[in-house]
């Protein structure tokens, strides 16, 4: 009996995951990256065929990035409000390439509106995953219609500091994005979700930012720089 009891509220729930999202009532979504560099795989060559690449270059070359920071996989969320909806990763030999050399996925995705699309890039750092291109866009999505988005890889977040208010304050991100702020002599003076912390005066800051719906940080500090001097 209380096996059945378990087979139960499994069923229930596993009833309450798949049914949070109704298929018809989704849009289809292309992310558009541009050029930034992704990790193919690819196989490796023999002696004889590095000997004939010098002559005759491969088809699909410039699909290929020899980057050390190439992204070798990309994750994206699709956010409401503050809520998360889904999420969806591809593998670099998962990214397409179109006819312009801009790479791009597509995906389906909840329809509705103000829909925030965050999109990260993750590469090997010496054995450790780390994010290196990440970016949003927040748009509108209707039912059964496919959507370009382009979202704008960056490497770091922009930052600005309003020397009267003695206020610094950064880029928003979109999604669960945790902001960790560094003084140059790396203490941390703010760990948290806001985009805007008091600061002061002639200091250096680095800004470092974790990515927690998909587990990941930043190589290293997106963003420094030294607030005004008067």
């Amino acid at each position: 009996m209380r096996n059945l009891k378990v087979i139960a509220i499994l069923f229930f729930s596993s009833a309450l995951i798949t049914g949070c999202y109704d298929d018809s009532k989704n849009a289809t979504v292309r992310i558009n990256l541009g050029n930034i560099p992704i990790a193919k795989n690819i196989e490796k060559k023999s002696f004889i065929d590095k000997v004939f690449s010098v002559f005759v270059k491969d088809a699909y070359a410039q699909t290929v990035s020899d980057s050390p920071y190439s992204v070798e996989t990309l994750h994206l969320a699709v956010y409401s409000e503050g809520k998360l909806f889904t999420t969806e990763s591809f593998n670099g030999s998962e990214i397409a390439v179109d006819g312009s050399y801009n790479s791009y996925v597509k995906f389906d995705a909840p329809a509705g509106v103000n829909r925030t699309i965050l999109v990260v890039g993750e590469f090997n750092d010496d054995g450790t995953m780390k994010a290196n291109y990440f970016g949003s866009n927040t748009v509108d999505l209707a039912v059964g219609t496919t959507n370009d988005v382009r979202i704008i890889m960056n490497t770091e977040i922009g930052f600005k500091y309003d020397h009267i208010k003695k206020v610094l304050s950064w880029d928003y991100q979109g999604g669960k994005v945790k902001y960790i702020v560094k003084e140059s002599n790396e203490q941390i003076i703010y760990s948290g979700y806001n985009n805007s912390i008091p600061a002061q005066d002639c200091t250096y800051y680095n800004i470092y930012i974790t990515f927690e719906d998909f587990g990941i940080d930043s190589n290293s500090n997106t963003s420094t720089g030294q607030t005004y001097c008067p």
